[in-house]
């Protein structure tokens, strides 16, 4: 299990890096189409491309980090009220269903991929399989990050005895 956590947050820290240096570049290409167009009267089609795919990959690894922060979107109104082992049982459960939508994003990323394979952008002429390697990379993530939170669940730390 420790194994599991470590490697859950290196992997978060990998996700939350590249996610921020692609957020850093979908706006130096944004700022390079905007001064383009108001500026010289012309636009750039290379930069729509490289703004639109670091958004895919920037928004679906975000996401990954926020799974495994506790970040993502919920209604707790009524789990609050919830005590001992019921919410246990509804975070474990949470984690189960969380987790069957990352191995979703993992199969349908994968075949995504392989339709796409020969595929190439327009204006980058890159093959769109790796534009579609962002949904398996989040399942990825997400299954992971779910999988230490279970193990979390299931076999909670125990406090370290007092030295006598």
């Amino acid at each position: 299990m420790a194994l599991l956590c470590k490697l859950s947050l290196w992997l978060n820290r990998i996700y939350l890096t590249v996610a921020m240096v692609l957020l850093g570049v979908l706006l130096a290409a944004s700022s390079v189409q905007i001064f383009s167009r108001y500026f010289f009267n012309v636009s750039q089609s290379w930069t729509e491309e490289v703004a639109r795919y670091c958004f895919i990959w920037s928004s679906l690894l975000g996401a990954v980090v926020l799974t495994k922060n506790g970040g993502h979107a919920v209604v707790d109104f009524m789990v609050k009220k919830l005590r001992g082992g019921w919410k246990t049982a509804h975070r474990f459960l949470l984690c189960a269903i969380i987790f069957a939508i990352g191995v979703v994003f993992i199969h349908r990323g994968f075949g995504l991929m392989g339709i796409t394979a020969m595929q190439k952008s327009p204006s980058l002429k890159i093959p769109l399989m790796y534009i579609y390697l962002a949904m398996p990379m989040c399942g990825i993530g997400v299954c992971l990050h779910m999988l230490c939170e279970a193990a979390e669940l299931l076999f909670p730390k125990q406090p370290a005895e007092p030295a006598k």
